[in-house]
């Protein structure tokens, strides 16, 4: 697939087109695991967007804060316990994440708990290709925590 035709993602122009196969991971449990996006900015951690059984029918994408709190207006359903779904191994994936995203004004940084050990899985400058809609508080906090480089 060209994903600079599907998403207009100008990174994706004009590369050689190649097959990347990377091994599937499993958590503890013999499951697919969750996998914690980041958003980092200027080196600090702004947010987390957790994805939980990604390729199953029930598979749920919420939006917390740095301290696992909901924003007002994310709606999480009530089976999802935020305090227990904090992977054991969040501070390392955090100090990670820190000496990953010092150089960049923003970056997300993506991890997968595999329960007893952690693995990166990207980094990226724009998520969603750019066209995620958030809802209006977790827009707004982004947009407040933002530091833009002088230029």
């Amino acid at each position: 697939m060209d994903y600079y035709y599907f998403g207009k993602e100008w990174a994706y122009k004009n590369i050689k087109r190649l097959v990347f196969v990377e091994e599937i991971l499993y958590n503890e449990k013999g499951e697919i695991p969750s996998d914690f996006k980041l958003y980092m900015f200027n080196g600090e951690l702004g947010a987390i967007n957790i994805h939980l059984d990604r390729f199953e029918d029930n598979h749920d994408n919420i939006s917390i804060d740095k301290d696992f709190k909901p924003f007002t207006g994310e709606e999480i359903p009530d089976y999802i316990d935020i305090e227990t779904i904090k992977p054991k191994m969040f501070d390392e994936m955090t100090e990670y994440a820190k000496k990953l995203a010092d150089d960049f004004d923003f970056i997300r940084v993506d991890f997968y708990d595999l329960g007893k050990d952690i693995v990166l899985g990207e980094l990226t400058n724009y998520p969603a290709a750019g066209f995620k809609r958030l809802n209006k508080e977790l827009d707004n906090y982004l947009g407040e925590i933002w530091t833009l480089p002088n230029v």
